[in-house]
């Protein structure tokens, strides 16, 4: 099974935030749609990731669990961006060596 890259993004920022408002700001996304995508990864895994209490998001054990491997995938897509990115700064081109 593969996951939309998004979709974890946004599982993590509800997770860390304990709140789908606030996961929205730091997202830029409206409330409905953080929402949505947190339905579909539920439906997705087949299982909740969120208990939903009225004064906000719990982790269920198996949200948790999720959560760790959650960070592990977007720390190496941190660094593979972070290695890109400072790929840009390498030379590159041809070099041509003539000998006599």
């Amino acid at each position: 099974m593969s996951f939309d890259l998004n979709l974890l993004k946004c599982f993590h920022q509800v997770a860390v935030n304990k709140s789908i408002s606030l996961a929205s700001l730091t997202l830029h996304l409206s409330q409905p749609a953080v929402s949505l995508q947190i339905k579909k990864l539920e439906d997705q895994l087949g299982k909740a990731l969120f208990d939903r209490h009225n004064r906000g998001l719990i982790l269920t054990p198996f949200g948790h669990l999720f959560l760790e491997k959650t960070n592990r995938i977007l720390k190496i897509q941190k660094e593979i961006n972070d290695l890109t990115n400072a790929s840009e700064s390498f030379p590159s081109g041809q070099l041509r060596v003539g000998t006599y």
